[in-house]
């Protein structure tokens, strides 16, 4: 699963090189993100707004949700989550940066 995220989070890379590798340090803005579950974990920086990617979290959903899928029965799984979450994170990343407001759109159209 860890591949996975590897696998996504160098594609997204090669796909807006601004994004590099970094460690999840918290937000002074966000004083609640010191404690959250992502805190010291790899992220994708480089992203505007102060947002990150988890590609590595996105490749543990990929596989659960895989595991979900083969089980008969199973209505939570869905299929394409991987992708889908790689299209968000090359929207979000094209945003611009700035304090203003923001409308976010739909970000299924998003080439990959």
């Amino acid at each position: 699963m860890i591949d996975i995220g590897i696998f996504q989070g160098e594609y997204l890379i090669l796909k807006r090189p601004r994004l590099a590798w970094g460690i999840y340090k918290g937000q002074e803005v966000e004083p609640t993100s010191y404690s959250s579950t992502q805190f010291m974990k790899p992220c994708l920086n480089g992203m505007p707004r102060f947002w990150n990617g988890f590609p590595l979290r996105e490749g543990a959903s990929a596989i659960i949700n895989a595991r979900g899928l083969a089980t008969v029965g199973d209505h939570m799984a869905r299929t394409a989550g991987l992708i889908n979450s790689a299209k968000e994170m090359l929207y979000l990343s094209n945003v611009p940066d700035g304090e203003g407001p923001v409308i976010i759109g739909d970000y299924s159209n998003e080439p990959i």
